[in-house]
């Protein structure tokens, strides 16, 4: 009881906790650039840099970033400006208190006041470590938001929590200053940092583009004279800003006919905000400051000037203001706005305002005294333009060596003052993109994908902005979307989940903090939608809909709720237990894609289809030739001469004497295959199979009731679905079909079924002896065949070659003749073979049974219907380890056989060869036995005896097992590959096997590292103490049975026996057997 509620707590906290860890991870890498910015820090080496020249189309900011990134990683850097005083030393001085300071064109509040967002602050730092101080030459400084702040009328304002160390451990200093004094600061830090960046004036008027490599290889320049020049250049980076100067040049390259892509000039998307505002700056005297202390207003110097933000919310709220220190005013509103020209103005615009509390007076009264006192006022009306996005990614067909920056690509909003900071977070995805650049191509080119490959970082990483200020913007029935969609329904869903998330950050640091860290770029954009933030959104929405009025609280400032503790225990409680039961299915579900994806075949099935064949004209040129014709091997070339004529086709089932393959034990006994070759089977050859199967002796069976394991009767195994059942019949989601045949049908079957179906399997009989190796290209062209009937050897030259000699692993013989080139593997192929021996042993024993006693062996409830669809194996007896180590199994064969298979680990008991023998072994195995073994077997061997039936017994030995580690040798040859037995062999007792279960018997001889520990490793260990607890269960679980049987039928994929519900039932069983013990 307690187990059973233990065990899915503990699952399910631990796979809330990995799922969290595995989709911050996941996040982090796909959207955020701060885990990029150490490597601004980072230049490569003189002799490391990338050939040619960055040509950076625009000087301003975005230019300049791309600058700075670019001298990283190239020799010379070309900055392109087409205002001439920029490229001199005027662009370079301090025009702080100059007022005939020239002048930015088409740059809006160029002598405005911005406050750049913290990701600006932090890359700063890694590219120019000394940039505060030259900040400060130009009017700048690193503020600190102050706690005398009103957000939205509410106020003082507490600060957003969630600033950890790499924040500055509290609010963290941001870059206050003007966009003239920042770009100035920043044009001077590049051009003194980087010798390797150039300004040079001019307008770039196109692009030089080679339709042949698909690559921009310069630009043409327009000088202020008018003259047309080239640059030639390896990288042209678009940074015109809203002029969109990419945009107009790539219109102009050809869209291929193989791309799929739209034409660029469908790719570009705009809508217009209509929104405008005007921004008001005063200029404070000392007397001013001092007469402002009396109000609360923030004077001190490292307090930034943002004091008082309120930002419209929709509806009937359409105007914002924003107060800084300073004093400047930013006054907007969406649709039409009446000029503000006076602070008579403003105070008419603040009446019409609608925060949440009224203004607070120190306001009022801050404007009286600017009137009284005549304080200098300047007024600039903006018109805010069209916003837009080009969605470069969609574009197939671009350059490899262009990309764009800033607003060149996407212009938002000023509303939140995001341009700067998107520019650098495509400098810094420029960054990371080159740092990861290695040039592998004679010509010195980026990559083919480098283009492709930032364009889509690009979307991943800001793309957001563009979607959640769009749908802002779509709240204000003024804004005119974009063509095809209408203010009431697009973004409906994220424009929601704003106005859940919004009231909450009057009232919440949590909130406050994530909504600062969105849109300072520090976060990544899906942190908004944590579990923690949801369900904080959804509580909010519960209880400001539970309140009448709630509308009139949002107004007036009352924000005290009653207190309802148990509603919110209760909620609290409910959301955990869904979001923990929602994450384990979600990582289930994940894991399993995981697994499957990684360690099974099954998914790869249905590519065996001869409906999935390659067309004629599509197939792969040259020759496969495949070294050994046995069941690994189609194609073969191979010694057995009898094997590649007309009698390697013939059903040689009830010949007495007929030829037999050498070098193969267990040659006429028969085999049950796993249900793995059945499925792959129907798929390559369709039901043709089933027919030339029992054409040559063998049959589809299915497991019968009476089946017995360790002397237990054993239920049927559960955990069939149909796509291992849809073989052999109507038995979906019972015991599977398999196919049981002796050794020489089904390979008599495989080949013939090979040989009707594909025309292009030819067999040449002969032995290979070596490979034909070229060391040039490190490939093989061929092997060299010694035929039986020439004395010669001859070269078959072949595009592909396949190892398929089985045991004689013919391929590890010939490529340790491969010498070992400029390789990294640490050890040599013949290093890499590794064996142990299990030491076991077994007899085959086989009974012709009459039709006399197939008729007496009914009444012991033996499975006596030969040509049904019941399995021959109806008792199993598996050793165990220790003392444990003999086997035992009894099946039926086709037509009228009875077998008995016995053996064991280190067996010394003598050849079994009569039914006293078989007697005296099934007498020895009574104590590892869970129950004596049923009468009925005795009553069989009585009968066998009595009958004197037929019978004939095969002395096996198994060989060492063997496992060549070819993985780990990275000089082979590139089209060799090795299959079946000459890459791997097992114990044969199960078919498949593992090497932890023959090491719990003393009697096998480890692997040579492994003598010295005998095989104790910690992991071993384990997986042989799970194993046999595993192993117990098989008789009393179906579903434990079921996972046993799916494990050695190569269905499930090896990691679902440690599936939680598995570990639990195994951990239970532990439990039990120690408070029993």
């Amino acid at each position: 009881m307690h187990s059973t509620i233990i065990f899915p707590v503990l699952a399910l906290v631990a796979s809330y906790k990995v799922l969290s860890i595995l989709i911050d991870h996941a996040v982090w890498k796909k959207y955020s650039v701060l885990t990029d910015i150490p490597l601004l820090s980072k230049s490569r080496a003189e002799k490391d840099k990338l050939p040619g020249v960055a040509i950076i189309c625009g000087g301003s900011v975005s230019g300049l970033f791309a600058a700075r990134i670019c001298a990283n990683h190239f020799k010379k850097v070309l900055l392109i400006d087409p205002e001439k005083w920029i490229t001199t030393e005027k662009g370079l001085e301090d025009y702080y208190e100059n007022p005939n300071a020239p002048k930015r064109s088409r740059v809006a509040q160029y002598l405005g006041y911005h406050h750049y967002h913290l990701l600006i602050t932090i890359a700063m730092s890694k590219m120019f470590p000394t940039f505060e101080q030259e900040l400060k030459l130009f009017g700048g400084k690193l503020t600190q938001q102050s706690e005398f702040f009103y957000f939205q009328g509410i106020g003082p304002h507490k600060m957003p929590s969630g600033f950890p160390s790499y924040y500055g451990g509290t609010y963290p200093r941001t870059i206050t200053s003007t966009r003239a004094g920042f770009e100035t600061m920043l044009r001077r830090l590049v051009l003194r940092t980087c010798k390797e960046v150039e300004y040079v004036n001019g307008t770039v008027n196109d692009l030089i583009y080679d339709e042949n490599t698909n690559r921009v290889t310069g630009v043409k320049i327009k000088s202020p004279n008018g003259e047309i020049t080239n640059l030639e250049g390896s990288l042209v980076v678009d940074a015109t800003g809203p002029f969109l100067g990419g945009f107009h040049w790539l219109k102009k390259i050809p869209k291929p006919p193989a791309s799929k892509s739209p034409l660029l000039q469908d790719l570009k998307l705009s809508y217009d905000p209509k929104m405008s505002y005007t921004y008001c700056d005063f200029a404070l005297t000392p007397k001013l400051e001092e007469e402002f202390r009396k109000y609360g207003f923030p004077t001190d110097a490292d307090t930034t000037s943002k004091f008082y933000v309120c930002f419209p919310t929709g509806g009937i709220d359409n105007k914002q203001v924003l107060f800084e220190k300073g004093v400047h005013l930013a006054l907007g509103s969406y649709g039409p706005q009446k000029r503000v020209e006076s602070i008579d103005d403003i105070e008419d615009f603040l009446e019409e305002l609608k925060p949440k509390r009224p203004l607070p007076d120190f306001i009022w009264e801050m404007l009286n005294t600017l009137r009284n006192e005549n304080a200098p006022i300047t007024f600039m009306p903006i018109k805010c333009p069209q916003s837009v996005y080009i969605k470069y990614h969609e574009a197939d067909y671009l350059p490899s060596n262009f990309v764009v920056v800033g607003d060149a690509i996407t212009q938002t909003n000023p509303i939140n003052g995001q341009g700067c900071s998107r520019a650098l977070v495509h400098s810094i995805i420029l960054n990371a993109l080159l740092e990861r650049t290695v040039i592998t191509n004679s010509n010195g080119f980026l990559p083919s994908t480098f283009s492709k490959q930032y364009f889509i970082e690009v979307k991943n990483r800001t793309q957001h902005t563009w979607s959640t200020l769009k749908s802002r913007d779509y709240n204000f029935p003024s804004t005119i979307p974009l063509p095809g969609e209408d203010l009431k329904t697009a973004s409906r869903f994220t424009r929601f989940y704003a106005r859940l998330i919004f009231p909450l950050m009057l009232t919440d640091p949590d909130i406050s903090g994530v909504n600062y860290r969105q849109t300072a770029w520090l976060d990544p954009p899906p942190y908004v939608m944590a579990p923690w933030v949801v369900r904080r959104a959804i509580w909010g929405w519960i209880k400001r809909s539970s309140m009448k009025g709630s509308y009139t609280y949002l107004c007036n400032g009352k924000l005290t709720l009653p207190p309802s503790p148990l509603r919110m225990y209760l909620f609290n409680v409910l959301s955990t237990i869904f979001i923990v039961s929602a994450s384990y299915k979600v990582l289930s579900i994940f894991i399993k894609h995981a697994i499957w994806g990684k360690y099974s075949i099954l998914k790869d099935i249905h590519l065996l289809s001869k409906s999935n064949a390659r067309a004629e004209n599509d197939k792969i040129p040259g020759v496969a030739i495949i070294c050994g014709g046995s069941i690994a091997g189609l194609f073969a070339a191979q010694p057995e001469k009898w094997i590649t004529t007309e009698e390697g086709l013939k059903d040689h089932y009830d010949n007495p004497t007929p030829p037999k393959r050498s070098r193969v034990a267990q040659y006429y006994a028969f085999h049950h295959l796993h249900l793995l070759i059945t499925i792959a089977m129907k798929k390559m050859f369709s039901t043709a199979f089933e027919k030339e199967l029992e054409h040559a002796g063998g049959r589809l069976t299915q497991q019968s009731e009476t089946f017995y394991i360790k002397g237990v009767s054993s239920k049927t195994p559960t955990g069939f679905p149909s796509y291992y059942c849809n073989v052999g019949g109507n038995n979906t989601g019972v015991y599977p079909y398999a196919i049981t045949a002796n050794r020489p049908s089904f390979e008599t079957t495989l080949r013939r079924l090979v040989l009707q179906t594909c025309t292009e399997v030819e067999y040449l009989n002969g032995t290979v002896t070596d490979l034909v190796y070229d060391e040039s290209s490190n490939r093989v062209t061929g092997v060299k065949v010694k035929r039986p009937d020439v004395e010669i050897i001859a070269d078959l030259e072949g595009s592909l070659v396949i190892d398929a000699t089985g045991s004689f692993q013919g391929g590890f013989r010939w490529l340790k003749n491969i010498p070992k080139l400029s390789s990294k593997s640490p050890v040599n192929l013949q290093d890499l073979k590794i064996s142990f021996d299990p030491k076991m042993v077994y007899t085959y024993c086989n009974f012709s049974l009459s039709t006399k006693v197939e008729q007496q062996f009914r009444k012991y409830q033996f499975p006596a219907d030969a040509e049904g669809d019941t399995t021959s194996r109806f008792y199993v007896c598996l050793p165990t380890g220790g003392e444990d180590s003999r086997q035992v199994i009894i099946e039926r064969g086709g037509r009228n056989l009875l077998h008995f298979i016995c053996g064991g680990y280190n067996y010394r008991g003598g050849r079994i060869e009569s039914i006293e023998d078989i007697e005296n072994f099934l007498n020895e195995m009574k104590p590892s036995l869970k129950k004596p073994l049923p009468s009925f077997i005795w009553e069989i061997l009585n009968t066998l005896r009595s009958e004197n039936i037929t019978t004939s017994y095969m002395y096996i030995k198994c060989p060492p097992s063997v496992y060549i580690k070819y993985h780990e040798a990275d000089y082979l040859p590139s089209n060799f590959v090795a299959l079946g037995d000459a890459v791997t062999q097992v114990n044969p007792i199960n078919g498949s096997s593992l090497k932890n279960r023959d090491y719990n018997f003393p009697s096998t001889i480890p692997i040579q590292k492994e003598l010295e520990e005998k095989g104790q490793t910690t992991i071993s260990q384990f997986l042989r103490g799970y194993g046999a607890m595993l192993f117990s269960l098989i008789t009393s679980d179906a579903d434990i049975s079921g996972v046993f049987y799916r494990q050695s039928a190569w269905l499930d994929p090896p990691l679902y026996i440690l599936a939680p519900w598995i570990i639990k039932r195994v951990a239970w069983a532990w439990i039990k057997q120690l408070i029993a013990f």
